[in-house]
């Protein structure tokens, strides 16, 4: 697990079946091939730090990659490998960005080679209308083959700036725990997004690249395209949680996280009191679950969570067991129950982070020597960066467990 803290508002998922894993349904592959004939329009790249319209003037051809209909071309036909001429952004010799605009949509390409792969780095000018002073931009992708996307997380004082320099590359670029944030991994045949909260003016990019762990794919391949849609809407500032409990008003989520606070959500105001504890922060406040009523979903939110001094850790933490808890209970049916936070980020991206622990007890006070049942940290294609949790436990009737997530 990297940050727990990132995991702010999970979604906690019960189903009394251990084969539903509650994962949305995979997207139908809708794309149609582009006319060989279609001409493009000109399209605008920033190349080396200068803006220039180039006018392509050709034709798709079916050799580079099959696009939808109303698309745009990346044309990066060799997926940037050996070497990065179209759109390497930050991490290529030669720095080079295609532009996106909101409204855009694109159809890309990305390759994996064993430790090789293709960053594709998109570039968008904010420009608002007269009067409005902040907008989200909403980077929207559909992928044939995991993909993880990112915003390059620089400091706020250089936020825009369109300096490579300003940023620096963390060994693990799309965790977020460095290098971009916020980030996400979307796996194949299905659609996600991040957005970002930006002021009007500067350069702002986006990441698009295949996750290292899955087999490598040939450049052209059916893996190999994806789309990605460049929208703005409206920003409102929310209200963010510091060090002591202190609520801050009017942050946007990558100002929130630039002071190492938790962001509470769009609109959120501190006169609400966004900052106290959750209610089941404590064991013995463990929030009842209801298996006769599943599958159901509870939330788990640890945004605010603190972790008593002698509490438990799970056998699976391997940061040490200094994370905020919170906690659930329910008494065994004879059934399997299975637990998942695999879908959290869906409701909220920076929920991507979790461990779920599973302790067979009457009560709280009889977890520290009871048998751990069930742990997991980082379940395979467990949430968007894979580092969210399920577990399988079969249960006895009428015996208690207390779950730690």
């Amino acid at each position: 697990m990297s940050e727990w803290m990132r995991a702010a508002c999970a979604a906690f998922w019960v189903v009394c079946a251990c084969g539903a894993s509650g994962q949305a349904g995979a997207r139908p592959d809708a794309r149609e091939l582009m006319p060989p004939d279609k001409v493009v329009e000109p399209a605008e790249l920033r190349q080396g730090g200068l803006l220039g319209l180039i006018d392509w003037g050709i034709a798709i051809s079916n050799g580079c990659v099959a696009c939808p209909p109303g698309t745009i071309p990346e044309f990066e036909c060799d997926c940037g490998l050996p070497q990065d001429f179209t759109n390497g952004g930050c991490v290529a010799g030669f720095q080079a960005f295609t532009q996106i605009a909101p409204g855009d949509t694109f159809c890309g390409t990305v390759a994996l080679a064993g430790g090789s792969l293709d960053q594709d780095w998109y570039e968008v000018l904010s420009e608002l209308p007269p009067g409005q002073q902040l907008q989200t931009l909403r980077f929207e992708v559909t992928a044939n083959t995991d993909l993880e996307i990112g915003y390059p997380d620089l400091p706020l004082a250089q936020q825009g700036s369109g300096n490579c320099a300003d940023w620096s590359l963390t060994p693990d670029p799309m965790n977020n725990a460095g290098g971009f944030f916020p980030s996400k991994r979307i796996k194949a045949g299905e659609t996600g997004f991040i957005e970002v909260c930006v002021p009007e003016g500067g350069l702002h990019w986006f990441v698009v690249q295949p996750a290292r762990d899955q087999p490598s794919f040939a450049c052209g391949s059916a893996k190999s395209s994806y789309t990605a849609t460049l929208t703005s809407l409206p920003c409102v500032p929310g209200a963010c949680c510091v060090s002591g409990g202190v609520c801050v008003d009017s942050l946007t989520l990558n100002e929130c996280d630039d002071i190492d606070g938790v962001y509470m959500g769009d609109g959120v105001v501190c006169a609400s009191s966004p900052c106290a504890p959750t209610a089941n922060d404590e064991c013995i406040a463990a929030t009842e679950i209801d298996l006769s009523m599943a599958p159901l979903v509870v939330e788990a939110d640890l945004r605010n969570a603190t972790r008593a001094p002698l509490e438990r850790s799970p056998s699976c933490d391997a940061d040490g067991g200094e994370e905020a808890t919170v906690w659930f209970t329910f008494v065994g049916t004879g059934d399997e129950v299975h637990l998942s936070t695999c879908d959290s980020d869906l409701i909220d991206v920076t929920a991507d982070d979790s461990i779920i622990a599973v302790y067979r007890a009457e009560t709280c006070g009889g977890i520290a020597s009871a048998p751990q049942v069930a742990c997991n940290d980082n379940g395979i294609d467990c949430g968007g960066l894979g580092f969210n949790s399920e577990v399988c436990v079969a249960t006895t009737p009428g015996d208690r467990s207390y779950v730690q997530v």
